[in-house]
């Protein structure tokens, strides 16, 4: 039976997976950032132990560096998926 996955991958190369490009979605939203002038940034994010938010994270800091900005804070904020 076909069969596609959402939002994560599937380890069967014969299944279809429809994943989002965390990292290039971050660097995404910081490039944009950047080119709107802003120079302090932090990067607010789900728990660490999650891939998104680790995933997320890593493609952030990779724009940041290549931008030659540092985190305003000095670090990523993980946290839980609520609003509090």
């Amino acid at each position: 039976m076909p069969t596609v996955y959402a939002l994560g991958p599937s380890s069967d190369p014969d299944d279809m997976s429809v994943v989002p490009d965390e990292h290039g979605g971050a660097r995404l939203a910081i490039r944009h950032l950047v080119e709107s002038g802003r120079r302090r940034i932090a990067h607010i994010t789900g728990p660490a132990h999650h891939s998104a938010s680790a995933i997320r994270a890593e493609g952030a800091l990779a724009e940041l560096a290549d931008a030659g900005l540092d985190l305003a804070t000095g670090r990523v904020h993980f946290g839980e998926w609520t609003e509090a």
